[in-house]
C-alpha cells in the first residue's frame, strides 16, 4: 500500500503545473494558480515578448512563421493578430520597451537569406516602422544578438554565436560577449567576454545588478542533447559606473539551460528553462517551477498591474496570474539620441 501511495504522489508531481520547493513559492503564485494556454498555435519558435503599458499591448516574435504577433490585453479574452514591420524584421530574438521615446529596441538575427544585418533595431509600435540602431562592433559583424535591457543612457545586450551554430549565418567574428551601447555617445563597449553562450539578460529592481544567463550547454545543432559539463547558469554582476564588477554564480539549472530571464519587483528571478519556468530567489535558491507542455524560450510580466506572467516558446503562448508583480517602467531614462 505504501508503494502505491508513493507512486500515486509521484505521478501527481510529474503532472503538476506548479511545483514548490520552498514555502515562499506559494506567496509568489497566489492561492489559485492556473497556467492558461492562450491561443491555438502550431509548434514553432517564439521569442522576444515586449509589453507596451500605454496601449496594453504585448508584442511577440513568431520566428517560426517569420511574423510578429500583437496581443491585445485590454479585452476580457486577449486577442491575437499578426502585423508586419516596415522594413520587415523576421528574426527578432529579444526586445525591450523605452517609455521615454515610445520605441521598442530589438535584437535581430537574420537567417534564411535575409539581407538585414544582425544588430539592434528600433521599432515604432504605432507606425510599425523600423530602423537600425547598431550593426557592428569596431567593424566586426555581431554574431547573433540575443537579448537586451535598457538602463539609463544605454542598452546592455548579449551576443552568442547561435546563428553560426544553427547554420543561419556566417562564421562568428567575435567571442561570445555582453555589450553596452551608449545611445548618447554612440560608443559600444564589450563588458564581459568570459561566458560560453551569453543569453538572457535582466536587471535587479534597483538597477544595480545585471543578471546574465549562460546557456553554453546548448552548444550542439538543433535536436542534439545539451552538454552537461558546459554552462547552464545565471551570473550576477554589480553595475558600477557603466562597468561590471564582482561576478558571481547565482544559479545552475537542473534540466535544461536558462534562456530568457526576468526579475520581479520583489527581486525574484524567473527563467525559461525548457519545459519549466524556474523561479529563483536573489540568493539563488530554487523556490519552484512552472511546467509547460513544450519548451519555452522567454517570458515577461504584463497587464496594468504587471501581475500576468506571459510565457512564450515552441510550446505556444501561456499566461498565469501571479501574486508577484513585474517591475513598472521607469520614466527617469533620458531621451535616446537615435537618428532615423
Amino acid at each position: 500500500m505504501e508503494d502505491k501511495r508513493i507512486k500515486k504522489e509521484l505521478k501527481k508531481i510529474s503532472e503538476a503545473e506548479f511545483i514548490a520547493f520552498d514555502q515562499k513559492f506559494f506567496d509568489l503564485i497566489g492561492s489559485k494558480p492556473r497556467l492558461e494556454p492562450m491561443f491555438n498555435l502550431p509548434l514553432a519558435l517564439r521569442e522576444a515578448p515586449v509589453y507596451i503599458p500605454s496601449s496594453n499591448l504585448l508584442y511577440v516574435s513568431d520566428m517560426g512563421a517569420g511574423k510578429q504577433m500583437r496581443i491585445n490585453l485590454t479585452e476580457k479574452e486577449p486577442s491575437l493578430e499578426y502585423v508586419s514591420y516596415h522594413p520587415q524584421l523576421d528574426f527578432i530574438n529579444g526586445a525591450a520597451y523605452s517609455e521615454v521615446d515610445n520605441l521598442i529596441y530589438a535584437t535581430v538575427n537574420p537567417g534564411g537569406g535575409s539581407d538585414i544585418t544582425a544588430g539592434i533595431y528600433a521599432i515604432d509600435p504605432e507606425t510599425l516602422e523600423t530602423h537600425p540602431v547598431l550593426n557592428n562592433y569596431v567593424g566586426h559583424h555581431f554574431n547573433s544578438p540575443n537579448d537586451l535591457v535598457i538602463l539609463d543612457d544605454g542598452l546592455w545586450f548579449t551576443d552568442p554565436p547561435y546563428a553560426a551554430l544553427l547554420g543561419n549565418g556566417s562564421a562568428a567574428e567575435l567571442r561570445p560577449t555582453v555589450f553596452f551601447y551608449n545611445t548618447t555617445s554612440r560608443i559600444v563597449r564589450a563588458v564581459e567576454e568570459d561566458l560560453q553562450m551569453p543569453n538572457g539578460i535582466a536587471l535587479s529592481p534597483d538597477n544595480k545588478i545585471l543578471y546574465v544567463a549562460d546557456s553554453g550547454a546548448l552548444c550542439q545543432p538543433m535536436g542534439q542533447p545539451t552538454v552537461a559539463t558546459k554552462h547552464h547558469s545565471i551570473y550576477a554582476y554589480d553595475i558600477v559606473n557603466g562597468q561590471l564588477h564582482d561576478k558571481r554564480l547565482v544559479y545552475v539549472s537542473d534540466l535544461w539551460v536558462p534562456d530568457g530571464v526576468k526579475v520581479s519587483r520583489s527581486g525574484i528571478l524567473y527563467t525559461a528553462a525548457g519545459i519549466f519556468v524556474d523561479v529563483i530567489s536573489p540568493e539563488g535558491v530554487l523556490l519552484g517551477k512552472i511546467r509547460t507542455p513544450e519548451s519555452m524560450q522567454n517570458l515577461i510580466f504584463a497587464g496594468p498591474k504587471y501581475d500576468e506572467l506571459w510565457i512564450v516558446g515552441i510550446g505556444g503562448v501561456f499566461r498565469t496570474k501571479m501574486a508577484d508583480q513585474g517591475i513598472p517602467f521607469s520614466s527617469s531614462m533620458p531621451q535616446f539620441n537615435i537618428q532615423t
